[in-house]
């Protein structure tokens, strides 16, 4: 499943449609129990639910699928998506175990090559679900935000569009206190 995720890298990722998503060397969006079957955006999907701690490893054909929760039509809209919420937690040795793959900075790379909001729906979506990622893999884990802090700036410019970027920088600035008080940045993101 690993190699499935430096397609992220791909820089023509960023236009990607459901009409061209074949030319990449995996599936974008395929829904399919087989993980080697599945699209990205599903994989990506189950990761980020895995990290939930009310999910067991051994319960991952009992998670919804992307089109069955809902979540795909929701993903790149103007709707708020909420990612986490108050009665969920995170998982810390989930969260550390994706972590030490690494599969995030590939993922966080399809993020920092959309230098614009993308015009086409999957691409959009694939965005959206990126952060929803994020979220889940940052919530109430410390460990891996400093090594995530010098992207901020190149991500700002997602603001402008509900993509989930706020959702992850609100994750980011949650009981870190370097973060809150380094008032340049705190300003640059208002702005």
């Amino acid at each position: 499943m690993k190699d499935k995720f430096y397609t992220m890298q791909d820089q023509t990722l960023v236009n990607v449609s459901m009409l061209n998503q074949a030319g990449n060397y995996f599936n974008i969006y395929k829904e399919d129990n087989n993980v080697k079957e599945s699209g990205i955006m599903q994989d990506i999907f189950i990761m980020s639910e895995i990290i939930k701690s009310e999910y067991k490893i051994s319960d991952l054909n009992g998670i919804k699928s992307l089109e069955s929760s809902g979540m795909y039509k929701r993903l790149g809209t103007d709707k708020l998506v909420n990612f986490t919420d108050e009665r969920t937690s995170s998982n810390i040795m989930k969260q550390s175990v994706l972590y030490a793959e690494n599969i995030h900075f590939k993922i966080l790379e399809f993020i920092l090559n959309c230098a614009e909001i993308p015009t086409e729906e999957l691409a959009l979506k694939l965005l959206h679900l990126c952060y929803k990622f994020f979220v889940s893999l940052i919530w109430n884990f410390q460990d891996i935000k400093p090594s995530l802090i010098q992207y901020i700036p190149r991500i700002s410019h997602h603001l402008k569009k509900n993509v989930g970027s706020i959702d992850f920088l609100k994750e980011m600035y949650d009981n870190n206190k370097a973060m809150l008080f380094n008032e340049g940045n705190v300003i640059k993101l208002i702005k």
